[in-house]
């Protein structure tokens, strides 16, 4: 439901083969005199993403166009067809908080954990929910700077 909020990720690279074919699509504007390629790599972002404030921008991407994510449709009761409607804004962020914090335990061979902040590994949410930290954090640094380089 949520892995359309990725294809938002302007600067998203998912593979080396990906970064390859963009960079040899993009290689006849790459001038050695101005550019450099860098690459980061994010220490412990799982644990360090700050799950509050993806959530609320997930939130407002999601409710821009609430029917692109929930289906809705009709359920008959009683012989009477009624209207299933997506969620509200806050019964939804009260749902994705109880899944990614408070029904996010793990074990280990001592004992039983829960989740207190950032993302667990091995969440199906977790990639989706880092790439989009990481998205607002390139939006707020790098994308006002693109100009200069196309």
């Amino acid at each position: 439901m949520l892995a359309p909020l990725e294809a938002k990720c302007q600067l998203l690279v998912k593979s080396t083969k990906e970064f390859k074919s963009k960079f040899m699509t993009n290689s006849p504007k790459f001038d050695i005199s101005k550019h450099k390629i860098v690459s980061y790599d994010c220490v412990q972002l799982y644990t360090n993403v700050n799950t509050q404030m993806v959530v609320d921008f997930m939130l407002e991407l999601i409710y821009e166009n609430p029917s692109d994510f929930f289906n809705e449709g009709y359920n008959t009761v009683d012989d009477k067809a009624i209207l299933i409607q997506h969620p509200t804004k806050r019964i939804f962020k009260n749902f994705i908080n109880d899944v990614l914090l408070n029904f996010n335990n793990f074990s280990t061979i001592n004992n039983y954990y829960q989740q207190i902040q950032g993302l667990g590994m091995g969440s199906r949410l977790s990639s989706i929910i880092s790439n989009l930290y990481v998205w607002l954090m390139e939006k707020s640094v790098i994308t006002k700077h693109l100009y200069y380089y196309k």
